[in-house]
């Protein structure tokens, strides 16, 4: 995958971690978005723009077999979107995981659900589950494997 094509679809994989936690959270998402890059064991690698993230991650012509990214909380002005990719790297996008979501290795997740309002939804039709909102404080922060102690 070029690194044009891996950046337009990190920009799209972005918006729509946007729009799918604007379904979930009752507060206002500031557009301006910051990625909280962490790998797959949960170690922080650090806290980045989507160009400094993109430059992290497109590594000569290699890129994540897969890249999950979810909104996390609002700091600062910005929107703060967990990122956390595959240690495993390739320049063969035939196999790349999530294709089925056009934009591959993309997989874009709602936020947590914090657990009490994840208890009140197994009592409710799909419906009014679907409808439930909560605020972005009450998302809980991932555990980042360098504080675990």
């Amino acid at each position: 995958m070029t690194r044009d094509k891996f950046g337009r679809q990190f920009i799209i994989a972005v918006e729509r971690s946007l729009q799918t936690a604007s379904r979930y959270i009752i507060e206002l998402l500031p557009k301006e978005p910051m990625l909280h890059v962490v790998d797959r064991s949960g170690k922080h690698i650090g806290d980045f723009t989507v160009r400094e993230t993109l430059s992290r991650l497109y590594r000569n012509g290699s890129i994540p077999l897969w890249i999950d990214i979810s909104v996390q909380s609002i700091e600062n002005g910005k929107t703060i979107h967990l990122c956390q990719f595959s240690e495993e790297f390739t320049d063969n996008d035939q196999v790349l995981y999530h294709k089925g979501e056009g934009i591959p290795p993309f997989h874009v997740q709602s936020p947590t659900i914090p657990p009490g309002i994840f208890l009140k939804r197994e009592n409710m039709s799909t419906k009014e589950a679907r409808a439930l909102r909560f605020s972005i404080k009450d998302v809980p922060k991932y555990p980042i494997s360098d504080n675990l102690g």
